[in-house]
């Protein structure tokens, strides 16, 4: 029986969705069934994945760790990040506890999956996310630890949400901050339940094994001042510990997408 759902929405991202899929094909210690669902638009667009891509490279690998669903949805026109969550959270396996939100540019430490579902089931939370994390902009191989410890909140670093609350996403026109849209939602949600909204951080040390990229996405615009301009909570991270940390045919591959001047 399917307990926790995967959300991947793409746009865009040939180049780069290969880091979502290799960190989830990479997922260590599941003893749960899972699924993957993925929304992309497959027409009209120049860089798409497409459902045969992921078919012949990673399917026969994510039903070896357990990923027993996997469905495909690809659109002739743009779809909102919005309308693809609430097409996920409409057809996700009616038996699904936990919504995980996969961002196509982000390679998840080899626990999330695992330590994430460990959380829901002991602590039953309405949202769970990390309180660190890095980010890494690939072009200029410049690099940043964010990191929210003593704050207490939430930070939008690989959340997950339960699951009822995806199955009802209201509509909206938003562009931008879609993140804490999301969030809002939640929390608008349990004002409507009459309870508090319970915020857990995975606090595990794993954090350091995967990272947000930049540079071969088109989902934040923001993201690369932040990196090479770190303030507030976002910081200067360990270079040494970042390669080390890091699974190095990984960060290889990330490299080779660079076209460096001969």
């Amino acid at each position: 029986m399917i307990e926790l759902t995967v959300g991947l929405p793409i746009w865009e991202m040939e180049e780069i969705a290969w880091l979502a899929f290799e960190s989830l094909c990479r997922q260590q210690n599941i003893d749960f069934e899972w699924e993957l669902l993925i929304v992309e638009e497959n027409e009209n667009v120049k860089n798409y994945v497409g459902g045969d891509t992921i078919e012949k490279e990673y399917k026969k690998r994510l039903e070896k760790i357990g990923c027993s669903r996997i469905q495909y949805f690809g659109f002739s026109e743009k779809v909102s990040l919005i309308d693809k969550w609430q097409l996920m959270g409409s057809v996700a396996s009616p038996h699904s506890q936990m919504f995980l939100i996969q961002a196509g540019d982000c390679f998840s430490q080899p626990y999330r999956l695992k330590e994430t579902y460990d959380i829901f089931k002991k602590e039953d939370p309405d949202w769970v996310d990390s309180p660190k994390g890095c980010f890494w902009d690939i072009p200029s191989d410049a690099l940043a630890l964010y990191s929210a410890e003593g704050l207490k909140i939430p930070t939008n670093l690989n959340m997950a949400i339960k699951m009822c609350y995806t199955r009802n996403i209201a509509s909206s026109v938003l562009h931008a901050g879609i993140d804490g849209y999301l969030k809002r939602h939640v929390k608008r949600s349990c004002d409507k339940e009459g309870k508090t909204f319970s915020h857990v951080y995975n606090t595990s040390d794993n954090w350091c094994k995967g990272f947000d990229s930049n540079g071969f996405n088109k989902i934040s615009v923001t993201r690369l001042s932040r990196i090479k301009n770190p303030s507030g909570v976002f910081m200067e991270a360990d270079r040494e510990q970042f390669e080390k940390n890091v699974d190095s045919d990984i960060l290889d591959r990330a490299r080779g997408l660079v076209k460096r001047p001969k």
